[in-house]
């Protein structure tokens, strides 16, 4: 037995030298996750030491925009202390009532540190560090004497506000004011939890990043303290609100790790014990930088053993150690197994021998071997091998006389089936193999191309007007039911047509039909005019079938006329009217539905009428100009120049002021005003046409037309 504490050692060293650390963090959505830690944080006016790393890309400026990374306090003016980001999206310390106000701004989306520093002794008190480097520092005008009411939140205010978006880790508390070397020296790497005056530290190193961590709600603080933080609303899971990719510092020399190691009889541990039995231990014991390391070791203590095996050879077996056997026997050996412990090894060994034997074979063409390895087709003597019952080759030794075997082709047909020399019935078209006996009792071998010809019995199933004559011509059945017809198919085999036989005949048929102006009867004839019509169509069986129509056109052929009295009418002998203007694309005008109108202005007027059956016909456009005059004309002259105008007119008068309408040609005001002599009037928003001027002064009126044109 050998005992390779050497290596255990080795083994050992290599876990404590290459062990790493997950780094992760914590990512906040902004909307309202938060960790509530138990850590008071640091009262009254003591120096303390506030440090994070933060990745964010979000805006912190303007109102309500503050993004709290650490707070503790109340919030009574100098009762609070906060580190947060807010002005120029940089970070800033406050204390409830003033705060100091970084100008660099860290939403960039990297990962930065941040330092907040209360040190009562200082010149300038409070101080910012941002990545390792002084950014800037001042004394407050409020008087600072931090509460413990609140203990610390990561991630929020006190009073439930100003959530932070995105990610934050490695968080330290510190009881005294870190030196601008110290934070430094430590601020891009993880250190140990023994150091003097961490009271609270939290590296976020847990879960699995972007991982399903939903079992994983709890922060776990890495100092000597137990101040464990609470998650509040994460989802913990996806790369949103959960345990995230961490800052890119270095891993603390702490060096905490699992391993296992196998050893023959007994096993000693780093720290000294003597295991002689299979177990796991844990001992904690400090590393090269001075960190406690817990190491979980699991042993496992190997004994020499004794095993039996069977061996069975052919002929003759050479041992593991390399000893040469030839007959059956019990045997021991001894080797160093894989964990270097002896193991001894009892075979019981079992040796067989091979065999000869002759045989005396004649065969027809060729001969396959007893190993079913070779085929041999001339005469000879020849060597095979066999296994025996106990794997061992047999040497059979054969002398080979081999016969003549014969062939042939033949072609030949039959309808349905055919029978083969060696009596094979054959129902199917191909090339077959039939083998019989020849006169050396050796195989005869026949190919044969056969042509099978069928016998094909056919079901049709026939619809016929009035009669119906089989394939062959030799029946004409004149009702429906099932027939039966035999003739011979072109391979001269009987061929039997069952027919399904339907007979439809011709069928009469009539209707009324009511139709506007004109209708298309089934037979596609255009009707224009009442009366009876008769036509031969296909019924559902496709035979024909006359069908007699009365027919009853109904066409409206409205015409509307002026009456008198500047009324317009049409007949009286429609169900319904419907007055149109035809200058307006032909648009209805409400509430005219009577067979007469009276209409207000000129225009080009029809009428819809509906008579029975909801037929509907239209009269031709009717121009109608209404007698009463639209405008009064006087005799008093004035002009409009320029006629034709472009964009503007001016009205040459008597009158120096006055009253204008411009009216359209139907009379119809569509502009007035209040104008003067030669003064311009603007109407370049009116399309081209013609108009009417008319301008009024003390009660009389005087129209004159222009025309516009551009």
């Amino acid at each position: 037995m050998k005992r390779i504490l050497p290596i255990t050692l080795f083994i050992f060293g290599s876990y404590f030298s290459f062990c790493q650390v997950y780094q992760n963090s914590l990512h906040f959505d902004g909307s309202n996750d938060y960790v509530q830690t138990t850590c008071p944080g640091i009262s009254g006016s003591g120096a303390r030491t506030l440090e994070a790393w933060i990745k964010t890309t979000a805006s912190s400026t303007g109102s309500g925009g503050q993004k709290v990374i650490l707070d503790y306090g109340s919030m009574t003016v100098g009762t609070r202390f906060t580190l947060n980001l807010l002005t120029s999206n940089a970070p800033r310390i406050e204390i409830g009532g003033s705060g100091l106000s970084s100008t660099t701004a860290v939403n960039d989306g990297n990962w930065h540190h941040i330092a907040a520093v209360y040190n009562p002794t200082a010149t300038k008190k409070f101080i910012l560090y941002i990545d390792g480097a002084f950014d800037t520092s001042a004394n407050l005008s409020t008087t600072i004497n931090s509460s413990s009411v609140n203990n610390l939140t990561i991630g929020r205010r006190n009073d439930n506000t100003n959530y932070f978006i995105g990610n934050i880790d490695e968080i330290r508390i510190w009881n005294h004011a870190r030196s601008t070397s110290q934070i430094l020296s430590l601020y891009n790497k993880e250190i140990c939890s023994s150091q003097t005056g961490l009271i609270a530290y939290y590296r976020s190193n847990q879960g699995t990043a972007n991982g399903s961590n939903s079992t994983i709600n709890t922060l776990t603080d890495n100092s000597s303290s137990t101040y464990t933080g609470t998650l509040n609303n994460f989802g913990l899971s996806g790369s949103s609100s959960n345990w995230t990719n961490g800052a890119n510092i270095t891993s603390a020399p702490n060096t905490d790790t699992t391993f296992s190691i196998e050893q023959c009889g007994f096993y000693v541990t780093p720290g000294g014990q003597n295991i002689f039995s299979s177990q796991t231990i844990t001992e904690t014991i400090p590393n090269a930088v001075g960190c406690d390391s817990v190491i979980t070791i699991n042993i496992s203590i190997k004994q020499s053993a004794n095993e039996y095996i069977t061996e069975t050879r052919c002929d003759s077996f050479r041992t593991a150690l390399g000893l040469l056997k030839t007959q059956s026997e019990i045997y021991w050996e001894t080797f160093t197994n894989i964990h270097e412990c002896d193991s001894n090894v009892q075979t019981l060994l079992t040796i067989n021998h091979s065999k000869l034997d002759t045989q005396n074979v004649s065969a027809c063409g060729s001969y396959i071997s007893p190993s079913d390895k070779h085929i041999w087709t001339v005469d000879g003597n020849y060597y095979d091998t066999l296994l025996t019952s106990h794997s061992c080759d047999s040497i059979i030794y054969t002398v080979l006389d081999i016969l003549e075997s014969t062939s042939a082709s033949i072609v030949v047909s039959g309808c349905n089936q055919y029978l083969s020399p060696s009596n094979k019935l054959y129902t199917e078209s191909g090339i077959y193999i039939d083998t019989i006996s020849n006169q050396a009792n050796c195989d005869s071998i026949i190919t044969i191309n056969l042509t099978i010809l069928n016998t094909s019995d056919t079901l049709i199933a026939v619809t016929a007007c009035d009669s119906f004559e089989s394939e062959n011509g030799n029946n004409t059945w004149y009702t429906s039911g099932n027939y039966f017809d035999k003739t011979k198919n072109a391979a001269d085999c009987d061929s039997i047509i069952n027919y399904s036989l339907s007979i439809q005949f011709a069928s009469l048929g009539s209707d009324n039909i009511s139709a506007c102006h004109n209708y298309t009867a089934p037979w596609n004839e255009k009707i224009s005019s009442t009366g009876i019509y008769t036509g031969v169509i296909n019924n559902s069986f496709g035979c024909d079938s006359i069908l007699t129509l009365d027919v009853s056109i109904i066409d409206n052929d409205p015409t509307v006329s002026n009456i008198g009295n500047d009324t317009l009418a049409t007949e009286q002998n429609y169900n319904s009217y419907s007055w149109l203007d035809c200058d307006a694309n032909y648009n209805a005008i409400n509430s005219q539905n009577s067979y007469k109108w009276k209409p207000t202005i000129s225009g080009v007027y029809a009428v819809v009428v509906v008579t029975e059956n909801d037929c509907k016909d239209t009269s031709d456009c009717y121009t109608f100009t209404r007698t009463a005059a639209v405008f009064e004309i006087h005799k008093k002259d004035f002009k409009v120049l320029p006629n034709p105008a472009n964009n503007f007119i001016k009205i040459n008068s008597n009158f120096l002021e006055f009253d204008y309408e411009i009216l359209n040609k139907m009379g119809q005001q569509i502009m007035i005003g209040y104008g003067s002599d030669n003064k311009s009037i603007d109407i370049s928003e009116l399309p081209e046409g013609s108009y009417f001027v008319r301008i009024i002064k003390d009660k009389k009126s005087s129209t004159h037309p222009f025309i516009l044109s551009r």
